[in-house]
């Protein structure tokens, strides 16, 4: 077939597969006007649904007053991945403020979103713990924190549940952080500062 460059039409885009009746899992601009035959979306994103495959539709109605016709395309199915874009600590996740040097932390629960705040769903990649950020110096995490460092992030959610700290606080007092981290990923997600001290003066 050949352009139509003359005539200006709108083409609507529109999600035929999942079918959803409690709302379009389509968001950003769906409706487009053509330039000289042809049509761009740029902006049209998907969230998640629990059916493996999307088909869009691509419709548009054009043609003299009294004659329009309507034109209609489908995309071939295909399948939608998630990108993991954060990190952050479930509200259930408590740092207190005084730990014991060698006793485990209360069970800290990293989760991982995407760019739409949506937890990263069927993720198969490890959260790390990195280091430990003090007052006056950073060490890595072999060095100064016991335990599992490494977990492997489920359906968005990694539980560490027996990370401990070797050392001592600082001796400036001001605390230390932890630093969780997807680093394949660029992700990196801090703690509050607590202090450790050692059993003998608990």
């Amino acid at each position: 077939g050949r352009l139509v460059s003359r005539e200006l039409l709108t083409v609507h885009c529109s999600l035929v597969w999942p079918f959803q009746e409690a709302g379009p899992l389509l968001i950003g601009r769906t409706s487009v006007q053509s330039v000289n035959g042809v049509v761009v979306f740029t902006d049209v994103g998907l969230t998640l649904s629990d059916d493996p495959s999307y088909v869009l539709q691509f419709e548009a109605v054009g043609g003299p007053v009294g004659q329009a016709s309507t034109f209609m395309t489908q995309s071939m199915p295909f399948n939608v991945i998630q990108v993991a874009a954060s990190l952050n600590f479930s509200t259930d996740t408590i740092f207190d403020q005084q730990m014991i040097a060698g006793h485990p932390l209360r069970p800290v629960t990293v989760r991982m979103f995407d760019a739409l705040d949506m937890l990263v769903q069927n993720s198969n990649i490890d959260i790390e713990v990195v280091r430990v950020i003090f007052a006056d110096t950073t060490r890595d995490s072999a060095e100064v924190v016991g335990g599992t460092r490494n977990v492997l992030c489920r359906d968005g959610v990694a539980v560490f549940t027996n990370v401990s700290m070797q050392r001592v606080t600082d001796s400036s007092g001001s605390g230390l952080r932890i630093v969780f981290a997807v680093p394949s990923l660029g992700l990196e997600l801090v703690s509050p500062y607590f202090h450790v001290s050692s059993a003998a003066y608990s």
